[in-house]
């Protein structure tokens, strides 16, 4: 009896401590799971509470963790007209965020020795050139992927607005880059510019000889397993419609982009097909893992992040934090990881940053500070905003008012030809010069220092992009037109003057 005592109380003993160590786990999977459904919760009710806030018509977010999609769901609408609400499965295009794509393309075509990151793009390209061609010839496939080839943000936005998807369209545009003139040293320092994605973009169709398309679905969308992804998907039918804002108002946008767009902001995708990419990047099983520990060597300083292959990383509490934002005309996503954690985060948008309304970083980034701990954004758009395109309705206007007193005096014969050099230097030239850096501000100054042509400043802020584009050709073309109309007017009264008896 007693032995069968020993034996029970043995047993006993032993299912305790087995359950105890069930039960230590399980607690330790509970304090290492960082989505937590009070986390969801919270990200659910900030998307809600800023859609509604900013005028976002609709936006889908997955959250990924230890290899699965725990959290999926649409908010708002894809469509405001007709009240379609959006779903994990509506279709956004993401735009930079693209650039993720291309830049794992580049590492595996590297991995299968198709190319190196140290190879002269010209060993690749022989055409290709900046307007130095001793300057660019320095230039490497790792130059272009992090941004340090020396291009401006403004010679990367230069095409924008292209249209073409023809098979050359990346070719003519790369070749472009001759007229490009640096703006930093090749290698020395960290400028975004969209010019070096479309070099890289039209590289890979070189080097793989096919067209990227193809690439990129065999290589990424396929093998992550996304079936609702491709670049330049916007003829599907479950697409959410962009929305632009004109002032305060989002307004729906059509525009189908060419396949310049493609390398550096042309994927089309859904919050399931970006939970897949997500688990695969993180994933050391994966073919197209992104995340490996020599980023930290590798990334090329960028102020408070660096940059990595296509991500921006930062470092935080929780370890490195990888992620990158992107914009089209319409849409704004941002995407991103936290390699220690095993989790990911991506947020669609179907509207685009206005001139002084739809504040999307304060939606994306909010959520994404919310996700990883990080301090959110204040809001954006505020007074600045506004006093600018006060000034700019006000130049344009001021303009406007000169050139119609002007042409109305014409007409009445009121303008009196100038009698000597002074009063035709104050009357004629004097005004001229001072339209003249007017126009020079609206049609370059401002879209340089916005780092956007002025095409590119119409496709994603319209109202002050048309704002400027009218104040700065009205300017230059009263600059020139005003002189000319006063000394035909001074011709036509002399002729009349000297025929009368």
């Amino acid at each position: 009896m007693t032995r069968i005592r020993i034996i029970l109380i043995s047993a006993f003993l032993l299912l305790s401590l087995v359950a105890s160590g069930w039960l230590a786990q399980a607690q330790a999977q509970a304090r290492d799971e960082h989505f937590s459904d009070e986390r969801i919760a919270a990200i659910d009710a900030l998307i809600e509470e800023r859609l509604s806030e900013i005028h976002i018509p609709g936006a889908a977010l997955v959250l990924v963790e230890n290899g699965e999609i725990v959290h999926a769901r649409g908010y708002g609408y894809a469509n405001l007209e007709h009240r379609t609400p959006v779903t994990p499965q509506t279709i956004f295009a993401i735009g930079s965020v693209s650039k993720s794509f291309i830049a794992n393309v580049i590492l595996q075509m590297q991995a299968d020795g198709m190319l190196s990151l140290e190879d002269p793009v010209t060993q690749h390209l022989p055409s290709f050139r900046s307007r130095s061609k001793t300057n660019s010839d320095s230039i490497t496939v790792r130059d272009l992927m992090q941004h340090t080839s020396g291009f401006s943000m403004f010679d990367g936005n230069r095409h924008q607005t292209d249209t073409s998807r023809e098979d050359d369209a990346l070719a003519r545009v790369v070749s472009k880059t001759r007229h490009y003139r640096l703006n930093r040293p090749v290698g020395a320092s960290f400028e975004y510019s969209n010019a070096n994605y479309e070099t890289l973009g039209h590289l890979i169709e070189v080097v793989d000889g096919r067209l990227l398309e193809q690439v990129v679905e065999q290589r990424i969308f396929k093998t992550a397993a996304m079936p609702s992804t491709g670049i330049l998907r916007d003829e599907v039918a479950d697409l959410a419609t962009p929305y632009r804002f004109i002032l305060s108002t989002p307004r729906p946008f059509a525009f189908r982009p060419g396949r310049a767009i493609g390398p550096k902001g042309g994927v089309y995708t859904n919050a399931e097909d970006m939970g897949a990419y997500l688990i695969s990047l993180v994933s050391t099983q994966s073919s197209i893992a992104a995340w490996s520990s020599d980023w930290a060597t590798e990334a090329v300083s960028a102020g408070d992040f660096s940059y990595g292959p296509g991500w921006m990383v930062f470092d935080s509490g929780l370890g490195p934090l990888v992620k990158h934002n992107g914009m089209n005309g319409g849409y704004s996503a941002l995407a991103g990881f936290a390699p220690d954690l095993d989790a990911g985060f991506a947020i669609m948008l179907n509207a685009s940053r206005g001139s002084v309304a739809g504040d999307v970083e304060y939606l994306t980034e909010g959520a994404w500070a919310l996700a990883f701990d990080q301090s959110g954004p204040a809001r954006m758009i505020g007074q600045a905003q506004w006093i600018q395109l006060l000034i700019v309705s006000s130049l344009l206007i001021a303009t406007g008012i000169w050139a119609a007193v002007f042409f109305l005096r014409l007409r009445n014969q009121k303008v009196c030809a100038p009698e000597s050099l002074l009063a035709a230097i104050a009357k004629i030239w004097l005004p001229s010069i001072l339209l003249l850096p007017i126009a020079y501000l609206a049609l370059r100054a401002l879209p340089v220092m916005f780092g956007l042509p002025l095409e590119a400043l119409r496709l994603f802020v319209p109202d002050i992009g048309y704002l400027m584009s009218a104040m700065g050709y009205l300017a230059f073309g009263l600059a020139f037109v005003r002189p000319l109309a006063i000394n035909i007017y001074a011709v036509r009264n002399t002729g009349e003057s000297r025929a009368q008896p």
